[in-house]
């Protein structure tokens, strides 16, 4: 499924054991680099499929998780099942941002990014 906007969450949590357990259930791969562990996931879609997420964690709460491939739409949706996920499993996150990061790769300078407000 070739990028038509790439879908960039942001979140805070107190609950950083919870909030790593919560992303293990979709983790494919993880791996802590200094203070960060990043995670390799594979977030559940409505159809039946599967999206590639790649979520940073780090020790003071920021959460943040990148979607590559689909359109910024449908990276959302499933950004914010993760977000859902992990609420219903007990994690307490504030803050939480969704970011869009759109590049035509014929024309770099005609990247740009917009955000919202969950």
């Amino acid at each position: 499924m070739p990028c038509q906007g790439i879908a960039v969450l942001t979140a805070l949590t107190e609950d950083v054991k919870e909030a790593l357990r919560a992303v293990d259930i979709f983790a494919i791969s993880s791996e802590r680099i200094g203070n960060i562990v990043h995670i390799e996931a594979q977030v559940p879609l409505a159809d039946g499929g599967a999206m590639p997420v790649k979520v940073a964690i780090e020790q003071d709460g920021r959460i943040t998780a990148i979607t590559q491939t689909g359109t910024y739409e449908l990276g959302v949706k499933t950004l914010q099942q993760l977000v859902v996920t992990m609420q219903a499993l007990g994690v307490s996150i504030d803050d939480v941002n969704f970011e869009s990061h759109m590049h035509d790769h014929q024309a770099p300078q005609m990247a740009y990014s917009q955000s919202a407000q969950y």
